[in-house]
């Protein structure tokens, strides 16, 4: 986790992050967002827009996911999906959460390349595997998917993954799908599948498609990684802004906010009064 003015300038970051760059806290402090991506340190443009992305496109909500390479203080590149968090109380200040999917993008490649030892992989791989047809009914599923959902792989062969996936996310997921198999290359989203339980949990899906030597799509991988913690945190931090808000504006006490630039950037009612602001 990262915490950014919004114009990309680092203020801090929590012990995972620094723990997975190699880098402690104090050095992270003061570098801008691009500092951490070659992809944006190739581009001074790019770079520029990520701040102007985020407050064009978050306002007070959750932007992303949106994925980055980085180099770590070892030389090691790692690819990392973020997210933007901008607090109600606070819109100068932005806490990026990141997730590691390198080895998420590993698995997918070494599965692609090495499909002469399809069913070992496929078994012993550590992460939820899909097969599908043109049609987006399942065909088989490896035990990471019945791990991740709850069902046995019997009870998933030949469902549809529409009947596993919330309401809300079919239309958006059966769209990529139709793309996919129509020619794009692959897709990428987050949505909500159905667990036996009865509960939503959430899935970032890698997908491509596998074709035959005319072109034509016979099948569809996917692979599903677990976030549902992780967009837990992230509602939980909005709803704590809205929380600290709600608190702050029903304080008699004054509650006076300064931005990283000295300015300020809230006053509750408490404050308007005895500081005339309202005026």
């Amino acid at each position: 986790m990262i915490f950014s003015t919004a114009t990309a300038s680092i203020v801090g970051c929590n012990h995972a992050f620094s723990q997975k760059r190699g880098i402690s806290k104090q050095d992270i402090v003061g570098k801008k967002m691009e500092d951490l991506s070659p992809e944006f340190q190739a581009d001074g443009e790019r770079s520029k827009n990520l701040a102007l992305r985020i407050l064009t496109r978050v306002g007070k909500g959750i932007m992303g996911p949106f994925r980055i390479d980085q180099i770590t203080t070892s030389g090691e590149l790692i690819s990392v999906e973020m997210r933007a968090v901008i607090m109600p109380d606070s819109p100068d200040a932005v806490v990026f959460l990141c997730n590691d999917i390198t080895d998420m993008d590993e698995e997918l490649n070494r599965y692609i390349e090495k499909t002469v030892r399809y069913d070992s992989f496929f078994e012993d791989a550590p992460i939820s595997i899909s097969v599908s047809d043109p049609y987006d009914n399942i065909i088989e599923v490896n035990p990471q998917f019945t791990q991740f959902l709850g069902y046995s792989q019997e009870e998933v062969k030949g469902r549809s993954f529409s009947e596993l996936t919330h309401p809300d996310d079919r239309e958006q997921s059966a769209d990529l799908n139709r793309k996919l198999v129509e020619g794009n290359g692959r897709f990428s989203m987050e949505k909500r599948y159905l667990h036996k339980s009865g509960s939503y949990v959430w899935g970032h899906t890698v997908a491509v498609a596998l074709k035959d030597r005319e072109g034509r799509t016979t099948q569809v991988l996917a692979m599903q990684q677990d976030i549902n913690d992780l967009i837990t945190a992230q509602q939980e931090l909005v709803s704590q802004g809205d929380l600290m808000r709600s608190i702050t504006e029903n304080l008699n006490d004054g509650v006076l906010v300064m931005g990283t630039d000295l300015l300020l950037k809230y006053a509750n009612e408490g404050a308007k009064k005895f500081t005339g602001l309202d005026n």
